[in-house]
């Protein structure tokens, strides 16, 4: 087993941690225990809802009978519960992954996908890789240059 895998899985790895580090997991385990529990809640309202719809017949009653409601308001309750559902599961889903991939904002989301795609040269916003850059502007001013040469000699034959 690797040192690194043995250090990851030793109980006082947090131990040597900045208060800052701690404070910001913390932060990040709070968001997705409470993104669990709005999630909880709307599964709990979504199945009341399905069982006050529901039609139990009584010992004499027939039961093929529907219920009386109209199609409007179930449309609404329909809409409500699957938003209420979506949307706290996807935060959920959100919040645990920013927890597990250590994330908390956007811009740090958007770093960590160009690190994992390969494209470890990029540091606050910018590519250090200048060579590529000069070929691209080369490349893209001759293009533009060549439209625009294009597009003034239609013009000019239109005329």
């Amino acid at each position: 087993m690797s040192e690194y895998v043995k250090a990851y899985f030793a109980k006082d790895v947090l131990k040597d941690a900045s208060a800052e580090y701690k404070q910001r997991r913390r932060k990040q385990m709070l968001f997705f225990y409470g993104a669990a529990v709005a999630t909880f809640f709307s599964a709990h309202f979504v199945f009341r809802g399905i069982q006050t719809r529901r039609y139990i017949p009584s010992l004499f009653n027939a039961n093929h009978r529907p219920l009386p409601s109209s199609p409007h308001s179930d449309a609404i309750a329909a809409l409500t519960y699957s938003t209420m559902m979506t949307t706290s599961s996807i935060a959920w889903m959100v919040f645990g992954a920013g927890w597990i991939f250590d994330i908390s904002s956007i811009g740090e989301f958007g770093q960590k996908m160009l690190n994992l795609f390969g494209n470890d040269q990029i540091e606050d916003g910018h590519n250090n890789n200048s060579q590529n850059d000069k070929e691209v502007d080369k490349a893209t001013r001759n293009l533009e240059k060549s439209i625009g040469e294009f597009i003034n000699a239609q013009i000019s034959d239109q005329k």
